[in-house]
């Protein structure tokens, strides 16, 4: 890969992540605030690292395309992008919390990938988090992330951004 800038998108959402413990909390909390889930995200929320210190991050979005892919990527591929363009992968508890600190995310027909290190469930597929509205309503859904996994060059993704906020 040739040397790459580093790109500044602007901060899109902070947040702050550690607060949560256990993922039964969090499926208590989702569910309270009328936030749905599958059964893959409710699978991962039960194997994903919870961050035992509160902290504060700066979160930026960007399209695929944004980062300078004309067809289609995989996942290695995107990770790999954004890391070198100065962006660093969410901590899986950043699906979750986005719904949670802001419940007004995302308009009904839109969705967001998590660019993060995957989780895998309990057949060990490597997964990651979605969050969506439809009509069904807000949704945090896992879906297939695997290394190999290829997407779309409009599609939409969080990372953390240059600068993690104190």
């Amino acid at each position: 890969m040739q040397n790459e800038s580093v790109i500044t998108p602007p901060i899109w959402k902070t947040i702050s992540i550690g607060a949560f413990g256990d993922a039964e909390t969090v499926r208590q909390l989702l569910t309270s605030t009328g936030v749905g889930f599958d059964a893959w995200a409710n699978d991962i929320l039960e194997r994903m690292p919870f961050e035992a210190t509160v902290s504060t991050l700066n979160l930026v979005q960007v399209l695929t395309k944004e980062l300078g892919f004309s067809e289609r990527p995989t996942t290695a591929e995107v990770h790999a992008k954004s890391r070198a363009l100065g962006l660093s992968l969410c901590p899986p508890e950043v699906g979750p919390q986005l719904w949670l600190q802001y419940p007004d995310l995302l308009l009904r027909g839109q969705w967001i990938v998590v660019g993060m290190e995957t989780v895998l469930d309990r057949h060990d597929h490597r997964l990651a988090f979605h969050l969506g509205h439809n009509i069904f309503g807000r949704r945090l859904i896992a879906r297939t992330a695997h290394p190999k996994t290829m997407w779309d060059k409009n599609q939409r993704w969080v990372f953390i951004g240059n600068n993690k906020a104190a």
